[in-house]
């Protein structure tokens, strides 16, 4: 005896099947209320899971054009993964690309904050160049942002804190400029509070300057760093992303970088050191005579592949004789 399977009913949707619908919502009125709130709040939390998703995943920046702030970072081709030792070629790239302007960089880190309750608490925060604020185009709410003369070595501690910071630990004291709070092992003095929101790089709570000289350090050594700038007007991301690969072209045939490391004593490398250990030198000595121009001169000339003088802002030098 033989089954024949029967033949399966097309889904279709038809004017009777709609009226027959509103009807039974018309009969039951609470039952469709429940119903369209349950609708409406499943697709609301829905829209709110998403865009915190995308919040999280692609957040923007709290600054003007924040669509013209790169990253740029090394890529690591043998390991296939990003190498955030950075902080050489930090001092190449800012001296040598004009595709990207205010070069910048950051060192995060986790330390116990001590303030005057004398109970340390581990805080996020980011050892940063001073010209990210410019860059970023932030204003602190209280006081003033890091400076270069506070990434020279030999001045003092200090620090600036994010406004939940300054809510939670001093609440939210308008005298809080001064105070001391120590970081790890080092007593700080804070200087400036961010207005509420700031907290570049990655949801940082303090700052304070960045003093690591990344002209010194070989390849591929020193902290993790991240390294970001606004692009330049009129420039493009494939332009400078064009501009950063004859660099890297230039000191791969020059110093052996993007392979199996430089050749410490060949002829390039010693010449570049003994450039850069005299360049220091004689900086050294002008700020022995001259504090100002000597730390002028510190944060300005850049050594690497080049030898560059590229100040922050513009300045004009004026020559005299000295008298007779």
């Amino acid at each position: 005896m033989s089954k024949q399977a029967a033949p399966m009913r097309s889904s279709h949707f038809s004017w009777l099947d709609f009226k027959v619908g509103f009807r039974m919502l018309a009969r039951y009125p609470g039952l469709t209320l429940v119903g369209t709130v349950a609708i409406a709040v499943a697709i609301a939390l829905g829209t709110l899971y998403f865009e915190a998703i995308n919040k999280w995943q692609h957040p923007r920046l709290p600054t003007r054009d924040a669509d013209r702030v790169v990253s740029i970072r090394n890529w690591d081709v043998k390991g296939g993964r990003p190498d955030g030792r950075v902080l050489h070629e930090f001092a190449i790239w800012r001296s040598e690309v004009r595709t990207v302007e205010q070069l910048g960089a950051a060192v995060n880190f986790m330390r116990n904050l001590t303030t005057d309750n004398g109970r340390p608490e581990p805080v996020p925060g980011a050892e940063i160049t001073a010209n990210t604020f410019r860059m970023l185009g932030a204003t602190p709410l209280l006081g003033r942002a890091l400076t270069d003369r506070d990434e020279q070595a030999g001045e003092p501690p200090v620090v600036v804190i994010s406004h939940a910071l300054w809510d939670s630990h001093f609440a939210s004291d308008p005298g809080v400029l001064g105070r001391t709070v120590k970081l790890g092992t080092t007593t700080a003095t804070i200087v400036g509070v961010m207005p509420e929101g700031f907290g570049f790089p990655m949801n940082q709570r303090l700052w304070t300057p960045l003093r690591v000289n990344g002209s010194v350090l070989e390849p591929r050594t020193g902290p993790s760093a991240s390294v970001y700038g606004r692009l330049a007007p009129g420039a493009s991301v494939n332009e400078a992303q064009a501009e950063l690969d004859v660099i890297v072209d230039h000191l791969t045939a020059a110093l052996g970088l993007r392979g199996a490391g430089r050749q410490a004593g060949s002829t390039a490398e010693r010449a570049r050191s003994a450039v850069t250990q005299r360049l220091r030198a004689t900086i050294r000595r002008i700020g022995q005579l001259d504090g100002d121009l000597g730390r002028h001169l510190e944060a300005s000339v850049r050594t690497g592949t080049f030898c560059v003088y590229r100040p922050e802002r513009p300045t004009a030098w004026e020559t005299r004789l000295p008298p007779t």
